[in-house]
């Protein structure tokens, strides 16, 4: 039966007729039927309890911390769940195990007693610490979905909603035995409970959480950037319709290619940006070297002189708008006119052309190892990536002396992908490799 001689984590009554109850060694729901013999709890043990649910930690762990409360993944809020009559029963049962492991169980009452309980395959947090120590469901914002708040290693990760994304980390005792937020209205703190010097008492700490501790999300507009932009960007607007040259697309090009490198930098985790890396690698050596679209394609943007691609001069006297224009002039018919003596064209009078996206895809995960990775390894991890993209354009280019056309991303991305992982394995070992994806 189920024991409770190693103490009792959480002991909840989630219905009229079913208990949770929490140990060290093993959780249930125990059925509370209306005769029923005796549990037998005097022994340390329920040996005559029904089970709903049993859920056993790892071999070689135990549950440190559990607690209860509303799922970060209903569709509906907080206040609109209570008021229904399908989901004012439903709860997540969030266990927290010493191996690190953290286990979520979605109970919903309206269901069958078999149905009842399922467990969350949405949680992918196995790596988030080494040793669970406090688990807490909370509603930091008072957004109307639930948070996550889990502690460990000395630190507290406030996880966010659906997406579980680690908003904030606040540095907190090693042993602490239970960490949570004291919200009232505006203001809200930090509390953290841990085991204090003498025998059997408790530690309270807490700590003011301000604004500035949180990064920041959404779009975020101050005045004066957001005018300096608007003023630029109409500015090269205007030049690239009167005097589109090679410097007026390079300028337009390398901002435009700057705004996305963030945009998607910060909105992928590496996983995702090098899925869509690998893909664009493939695509682009099968548009360069199989069907040779992008050839043609590659044609039409130059002759348009859109800032979509970046212009490399070979000549100082070098001008975009003069090779579009020839380009574009019609071969006049034999015989109709005494052949012009033909101008020797300028030595050098050449460039080479490369697509906005060959340095978008690389800046991306650049900007994204340092947006989702440890911050103690974060910048360090992103430049062996810089590196890595860099020998692969220096590659690039000793195929294009050559003279003939080349699919940039293959080694762009590889270059950049190779950099990366090889950075992650030396600042951050194989954790490296774990993505953390959560579907």
């Amino acid at each position: 039966g189920f024991t409770t001689g190693d103490g009792v984590i959480t002991s909840e009554l989630l219905d009229d007729d079913e208990w949770l109850l929490v140990t060290a060694a093993q959780s249930a729901s125990v059925l509370l039927e209306s005769t029923s013999p005796s549990l037998d709890l005097g022994h340390g043990g329920t040996n005559n309890a029904t089970y709903l649910m049993q859920t056993l930690p790892a071999e070689d762990a135990v549950f440190t911390t559990a607690d209860v409360g509303w799922s970060p993944f209903m569709e509906a809020s907080i206040t609109e769940a209570q008021s229904q009559p399908d989901t004012r029963h439903q709860r997540l049962i969030l266990l927290g195990e010493s191996n690190g492991t953290i286990t979520g169980i979605e109970w919903n009452a309206t269901l069958s007693e078999e149905e009842r309980y399922s467990a969350q395959d949405r949680m992918n947090l196995g790596s988030l610490v080494d040793e669970v120590t406090s688990v807490r469901i909370t509603d930091l914002d008072a957004s109307g979905h639930s948070d996550l708040l889990i502690s460990g290693d000395g630190q507290a990760h406030w996880l966010y909603t659906t997406s579980l994304v680690n908003r904030a980390s606040f540095p907190v005792p090693d042993n602490t035995a239970a960490a949570f937020f004291a919200v009232d209205g505006d203001e809200a703190d930090l509390v953290v409970l841990s085991p204090g010097e003498m025998a059997g008492s408790t530690l309270v700490q807490t700590g003011e959480l301000t604004s500035e501790m949180f990064p920041l999300y959404g779009l975020q507009l101050l005045n004066g950037p957001t005018l300096v932009g608007i003023v630029a960007s109409l500015l090269l607007l205007l030049l690239l319709v009167v005097h589109s040259e090679w410097y007026v697309v390079n300028t337009t090009g390398v901002l435009l290619g700057a705004g996305v490198c963030v945009m998607l930098g910060v909105t992928f985790v590496p996983a995702l940006a090098i899925l869509f890396m690998i893909l664009a690698a493939v695509y682009d050596f099968w548009a360069v070297y199989k069907s040779k679209h992008m050839l043609d394609l590659a044609d039409t943007m130059v002759g348009l002189r859109l800032p979509i691609l970046l212009v490399a001069p070979q000549d100082s006297d070098y001008s975009l708008i003069e090779e579009t224009e020839r380009a574009k002039r019609p071969v006049s018919s034999k015989g109709t006119e005494p052949a012009a003596k033909p101008k020797r064209s300028k030595k050098g009078s050449e460039a080479m052309f490369m697509g906005l996206g060959d340095i978008i895809f690389p800046g991306m995960l650049v900007l994204s190892a340092i947006q989702w990775l440890d911050a103690e390894a974060a910048f360090e991890v992103a430049m062996f990536t810089l590196i890595g993209a860099l020998l692969g354009y220096l590659a690039l280019m000793t195929y294009v002396a050559r003279g003939k056309a080349q699919a940039g991303l293959p080694l762009l991305n590889g270059g950049a992908i190779l950099g990366f992982f090889i950075g992650g394995l030396l600042f951050l070992g194989v954790d490296i490799f774990s993505f953390n994806i959560s579907w």
